[in-house]
């Protein structure tokens, strides 16, 4: 990754999107609140947030971070809608009650 793809994330208020989004922090750290919790993403770690649902980003206010953060929509990974891959993959996940965000960390 290019240092012209990162950028120092700013406070970003509560909203949602209709495609899922990661992000990763390349120094730093931030809080990443999702419904009535807060995930702290450090450096090294990253998280994934499924469509549909509002968060908010907060820098730590220790210092500011590095971060890259790309929304996309999960048809792309699999050829549209209609494919099987999306159907028995990428559906069960965009519309799984339990999963509306995902703390990724290296050691997994």
């Amino acid at each position: 990754m290019e240092a012209a793809d990162l950028f120092q994330y700013p406070d970003v208020p509560w909203h949602w999107h209709e495609v899922v989004e990661l992000c990763l922090v390349r120094d730093g750290a931030i809080d990443f609140h999702v419904a009535n919790h807060t995930h702290r993403l450090r450096t090294g770690e990253g998280g994934f947030t499924n469509r549909s649902i509002m968060h908010a980003v907060q820098t730590t206010r220790d210092a500011p971070a590095l971060t890259a953060a790309v929304q996309f929509a999960p048809e792309l990974l699999s050829g549209g809608a209609e494919s099987a891959l999306y159907q028995q993959l990428i559906l069960p996940v965009l519309v799984h009650p339990g999963l509306d965000f995902l703390h990724l960390r290296p050691e997994i």
